[in-house]
């Protein structure tokens, strides 16, 4: 996946795993395989607003308040 990304233009230095205790910030991208399993694709979406609270960075908190486009 990541070498998929980066010949569709997207920065080796800014691909990271994904953690369960930080979801991302406003602007940063999120792209997932699809489906799981078997992946066909790769689906990559930009975070528009995260609502998560200081106080609550656990999973799953952390992913449930992000919007995505």
């Amino acid at each position: 996946m990541k070498s998929k990304l980066i010949l569709r233009g997207f920065k080796e230095e800014n691909i990271l795993m994904a953690k369960l205790d930080e979801a991302g910030s406003t602007g940063d991208y999120v792209a997932m395989v699809w489906p799981p399993g078997k992946p066909r694709e790769i689906i990559v979406n930009q975070i528009v607003e995260n609502k998560q609270s200081r106080n609550k960075s656990s999973a799953p908190g952390a992913w449930e308040a992000l919007q995505q486009n």
